[in-house]
């Protein structure tokens, strides 16, 4: 997975019709560089359940560990 991120650290989200914004991603967290998604925030919130196995979060001051099955909200601007 490859991430449009801009200096400010915006991620660039594209949907695939801007009048519809709603899309559902899968992904491998694994397959980032050193199993880490680089640090980003965009105008979209965001709604996430993990499949399988654990992910540390980190968000602003905040840091927890995802396990399979839990479900996380993240705001915009976040």
């Amino acid at each position: 997975m490859i991430l449009d991120i801009d200096h400010n650290l915006k991620e660039h989200v594209r949907f695939k019709d801007p009048s519809f914004p709603l899309e559902v991603w899968t992904g491998n967290y694994s397959k980032f560089p050193d199993g880490i998604m680089s640090s980003h925030w965009h105008n979209v919130f965001e709604f996430g359940i993990l499949i399988s196995g654990e992910i540390d979060c980190h968000f602003n001051d905040m840091h927890f560990t995802l396990k399979e099955g839990d479900c996380i909200f993240i705001n915009s601007g976040i």
